[in-house]
């Protein structure tokens, strides 16, 4: 069971789904709607969910 604050390393980002819309279904359910943190260990430079939730804070704080 997956819970709010946990990480998921993966190997590869293919592991989420067989195809795109199943690979972003699978990455919001598990960040957004359980809180928990994806990284992908093939390239961790780009998917890393930590990321893009430090991200989305800068840009809603933009709008103030």
């Amino acid at each position: 069971m997956i819970r709010n604050g946990d990480f998921i390393y993966i190997d590869a980002l293919d592991q989420l789904g067989r195809n795109y819309d199943e690979i972003i279904r699978e990455w919001k359910d598990i960040t957004r709607a359980v809180g928990a943190v994806i990284v992908v260990l093939e390239n961790e430079t780009l998917f890393d969910s930590r990321k893009f939730k430090d991200l989305m804070r800068r840009m809603a704080s933009w709008g103030r």
